[in-house]
């Protein structure tokens, strides 16, 4: 049996298995929801069941930061003495584009392969 996700279906999580209800029957408790889509419920079985989806992820936010950090590192101590010390700030402001635009670089290649990954994976996790 294929198990298949409407858009009206919402899936309870609970420890060991969820059970569908309708939209119309939501759990609310205040702040905390206890429901989720049916289609994140089964985007997140599929992460948890995919190793080469979890380490493609891993690395990729790891690295992100990382080149985030060695950007504010790099420049934490830029300064220039003298007469040119006005022009520190608006050459700072451009090298701190340039370290966002190189991790946006990084980051966004490697969700769209996370998101490949997984998309692999539910093909054959769920046979869908």
């Amino acid at each position: 049996m294929v198990y298949s996700p409407t858009e009206d279906t919402v899936i309870i999580m609970t420890f060991d298995y969820g059970h569908e209800v309708p939209n119309s029957e939501r759990i609310d408790l205040g702040s905390v929801k206890l429901c989720m889509k049916a289609w994140i419920y089964e985007w997140v079985v599929v992460l948890a069941y995919s190793n080469s989806a979890q380490w493609k992820l891993v690395v990729t936010l790891l690295g992100a930061f990382l080149i985030w950090l060695l950007g504010e590192a790099a420049l934490s101590d830029f300064e220039f003495p003298g007469v040119l010390a006005p022009m520190a700030e608006p050459i700072r402001g451009m090298f701190e584009g340039r370290f966002n635009g190189l991790t946006l670089a990084f980051l966004l290649p490697g969700l769209v392969a996370v998101g490949r990954q997984l998309r692999r994976d539910r093909e054959r996790l769920l046979g869908i």
